[in-house]
């Protein structure tokens, strides 16, 4: 899975659980290797296992689901997936992926 270095930073120090995705090819009780970007090789010994995927509105996000995603407020949570994907839409249906790290 791809996660930005700073979303690496949150997974390590546990402040990280969900991450929201556009798309999904991701299963249930399947691990993954941690990768810091595109083509990149995978950072030794750091994997996340799948616990659940469902699907939603990014509106429907919840604040405790924010602070699942590493982040304080919902606020804070839309400028970094605006700054991430180029634009936040409410009405966007994306994939929310909890996770636990696994090594």
């Amino acid at each position: 899975m791809i996660f930005s270095k700073d979303h690496i930073k949150k997974i390590r120090d546990g402040t990280k659980t969900q991450t929201r995705r556009l798309k999904s090819n991701y299963k249930i009780g399947r691990s993954y290797a941690v990768q810091p970007g595109r083509g990149k090789r995978a950072i030794p010994d750091m994997r996340v296992e799948i616990l659940d995927i469902w699907q939603e509105k990014l509106s429907e996000i919840s604040e405790e689901d924010c602070r699942e995603e590493g982040y304080n407020s919902s606020d804070e949570y839309r400028e970094i997936w605006t700054k991430i994907n180029k634009k936040y839409d409410p009405d966007q249906v994306v994939y929310a992926i909890k996770f636990r790290t696994c090594r």
